[in-house]
């Protein structure tokens, strides 16, 4: 994601950009948007999708979610994101 590279960038100059009220105030932000727009289901997709499905560690692969017949969803894009929340919309 473009927004986790800038992190990254910013952190190569030893400023974590998370242990700053910017930081939480983004997060806030982002959390009261989600809220809002899509019920709880829609917001653990969202939340899975930026925090669980990337790898742990680089060079490992990225989790993948599966339907209740064991096929894989799709979840490579925002796009593939914007498929499985657009449901959950309020």
């Amino acid at each position: 994601m473009k927004l986790n590279k800038e992190y990254d960038r910013w952190d190569d100059f030893g400023i974590n950009l998370w242990e700053l009220p910017i930081g939480d105030t983004v997060a806030d932000l982002a959390e009261s948007i989600w809220d809002i727009t899509f019920d709880e289901d829609g917001v653990d997709w969202i939340n899975w999708w930026i925090y669980e499905r990337p790898a742990l560690f680089e060079g490992d692969e990225v989790n993948k979610a599966y339907n209740e017949d064991g096929s894989e969803i799709p979840t490579e894009t925002v796009d593939d994101l914007w498929n499985i929340v657009k449901k959950f919309r309020k």
